[in-house]
């Protein structure tokens, strides 16, 4: 062609020129659409720093990778807890363990509590051998008692309306006392702390008459001085107006300024633990495993499946568990 001229048209139905050895490519022309893929060529590879193309629409996301096997978890899904998981079922019928399962909505409501921590830190299953705590915690086989048959209690030989035990205590109290049953009965009236201190009172609140008691000394017949030591007391007793109101206020007033020095110190005591407890690392460990211990325990039970636990005597409640196997 001659320098400057344009370039003669297609034919129609002519296949296009082959290109040039080290020609450039023709650029291509705005807004037309970028030309298929050869088949069988390999796909252009991205450009280094390029973001990613986008998800077709409609298509499956990329599943997860599967947790480590023989590991205890708490996992979140969404906003709720799930409880951790416990490596099997215990064969045998074991003991329940007296806990109390914290509700999921409570934990849900509180951030930074105990429960929490463990999710992040799952916990091997080589920590816990869940045979040991079988063979210490299976209830043990029933075996048939004999019922036996009970003696009967012969009468006593005395007139007496108070089990003997019963007025055995009270003598030895009011004996001690060193008063007459009318001058305690006047003492008591009175709420004299002078005749009578805490110790005294403390005793005399012990041997208090009970509603069947009162009846039968109310409903004697014969005359009280055919009655024992302790029953003649009680008639002096009953004599007074609230004498039980009467020796518990009197106990109370003895007792407290040593009542209110001893609840501000285990107030004290009691806030200085407690931020302990929220600190303590090793205590939530613990509480983790007592957490899975117990879940495993208490499988198909009311108390099974707990993603958290409170019971003030919980930990006390381990051990004689252990010493009854």
């Amino acid at each position: 062609p001659c320098p400057g001229a344009p370039p003669a048209p297609p034919c129609p139905g002519a296949p296009p020129a082959p290109p040039c050895p080290g020609a450039p490519p023709a650029p291509p022309c705005p807004g037309a659409p970028p030309a298929p893929p050869c088949p069988g060529a390999p796909p252009v590879p991205p450009c280094p720093g390029a973001p990613p193309p986008p998800p077709c629409p409609g298509a499956p996301a990329v599943p997860g990778a599967p947790p480590a096997p023989g590991m205890f978890a708490a996992q979140k899904v969404g906003k709720s807890l799930v409880p951790p998981v416990v490596a099997r079922k215990p064969s045998r019928k074991m003991r329940l363990l007296a806990w109390e399962k914290i509700k999921p909505n409570d934990l849900k409501r509180s951030s930074g509590n105990l429960w929490e921590s463990y999710s992040s830190s799952p916990l091997d299953s080589k920590i816990i051998d869940f045979d040991e705590v079988e063979e210490l915690f299976a209830q043990p086989e029933k075996k048939k008692v004999e019922k036996k048959e009970v003696a009967k209690k012969k009468e006593p030989t005395f007139v007496s309306l108070l089990d003997p035990k019963r007025s055995l205590a009270i003598n030895l109290i009011t004996k001690n006392l060193r008063m007459s049953y009318k001058d305690i009965s006047i003492a008591i009236r009175s709420c004299d702390r002078e005749k009578l201190n805490g110790d005294q009172v403390s005793g005399l609140l012990n041997i208090l008459p009970e509603t069947t008691e009162v009846e039968m000394i109310r409903n004697f017949g014969g005359p009280p001085e055919t009655l024992a030591e302790a029953e003649r007391f009680y008639v002096s007793l009953i004599t007074v107006p609230e004498y039980a109101l009467r020796l518990k206020c009197m106990k109370f007033s003895f007792e407290f300024k040593s009542i209110t020095e001893d609840l501000e110190k285990r107030v004290d005591n009691l806030l200085s633990a407690g931020i302990k407890i929220l600190e303590s690392e090793d205590l939530k460990e613990l509480l983790h495993i007592l957490l899975v211990v117990g879940n495993f325990i208490n499988t198909g039970g009311y108390a099974g499946n707990a993603m958290g636990m409170f019971h003030s005597q919980f930990i006390g409640h381990l051990y004689p568990l252990y010493q009854g196997k």
